[in-house]
């Protein structure tokens, strides 16, 4: 005490903790920062920059290893219907209830990615197709379902087209997200030719507007 090493040491450990507060707060700072630059803020899934740092890397990596992998786009049906007759606020419900039934719906190591308007991206490593079936199954099932609980005043449906690959060769990932999405609007342009209940919701709003 009398020769002051108990302050000094004391000086020393009250500056090394103030350190350690710091830079806890500039982590966690960072972290907020980064999703709010990589996460879509309605829906709380990757925005197309989480895409681009997390999503592409999966593709890398799969390409890497040879692993099969799988990309699955998912869009809303008639969402500008929803839109123009029941307003935008209505519209985000849609957009919600999608995004919470593909996060519900895929597992924990694949990405969901809301890649534009009311589309949504998923990307993961897959060895089984079936998996990917049951997954899209999952998706339409879930928001159907709380479509149905929530009463909504609008039918909500989606279209899924997915593919099952691996990485080879030179092409790169936007050539096979080309390639699904063009399967994503086949199925959409099915669904609004053969879905009766999607029609018959396009119809009354249409009515409804004319009256």
């Amino acid at each position: 005490i009398e020769s002051g090493k108990i302050k000094v040491f004391m000086d020393s450990l009250n500056m090394n903790l103030d350190k350690l507060k710091q830079n806890m707060v500039l982590e966690n700072l960072n972290a907020r920062l980064r999703d709010l630059y990589t996460r879509d803020s309605l829906t709380g899934l990757y925005n197309r920059f989480g895409f681009e740092e997390e999503g592409v890397q999966v593709f890398n990596d799969c390409k890497k290893r040879r692993k099969p992998m799988v990309l699955m786009f998912t869009d809303i049906n008639r969402m500008k219907v929803i839109n123009d007759y029941y307003g935008h606020l209505q519209g985000d419900v849609a957009i919600k209830t999608v995004a919470e039934a593909i996060k519900r719906s895929i597992p924990e190591h694949w990405l969901a990615i809301r890649f534009g308007g009311d589309e949504f991206l998923v990307v993961g490593q897959c060895d089984d197709e079936n998996e990917i079936l049951s997954v899209k199954a999952n998706i339409t099932e879930n928001a159907q379902e709380t479509s149905r609980k929530m009463s909504y005043p609008f039918y909500l449906s989606i279209s899924c087209g997915y593919m099952h690959f691996i990485p080879e060769g030179e092409r790169t990932l936007d050539s096979y997200i080309m390639n699904v999405d063009e399967k994503m609007y086949d199925i959409k342009a099915d669904m609004h030719k053969n879905d009766t209940e999607l029609r018959a919701f396009v119809d009354r709003c249409k009515k409804s507007r004319f009256n």
